[in-house]
């Protein structure tokens, strides 16, 4: 993932503009998950939230627009070599911060 735009993610995470929600981009609440956060920073409109979870080997979460498809890798690979995804971490209790933190750290693998 561009650098860029990693940080900009990583820091609305850390923003606390944002309350942490799981199992889904968006709660009826208005909760997001990690991913969710992302699609509203970069500016990808609600009805064209579709994620893919599939940890097989690299998750991906994947748009398709009326101006083509979007798509970025979620997951990174942990020292034992296995991968690790950010939607994992969310739903098993990791804050936003410690996201935020993990995104900066391996950005280029997303």
């Amino acid at each position: 993932m561009d650098k860029d735009k990693a940080f900009k993610w990583a820091d609305a995470l850390d923003s606390g503009e944002h309350l942490q929600g799981f199992g889904v981009l968006e709660t009826s609440e208005g909760k997001n998950c990690c991913l969710g956060v992302a699609c509203k920073i970069f500016g990808i409109p609600r009805e064209d939230w579709v994620g893919a979870a599939l940890p097989s080997e690299r998750q991906t979460i994947h748009f398709t627009m009326k101006s083509g498809s979007y798509g970025m890798f979620t997951s990174f690979r942990d020292r034992d070599g296995a991968y690790v995804t950010l939607t994992q971490l969310n739903d098993t209790g990791f804050t936003f911060p410690q996201i935020a933190d993990l995104i900066r750290h391996f950005y280029e693998e997303l």
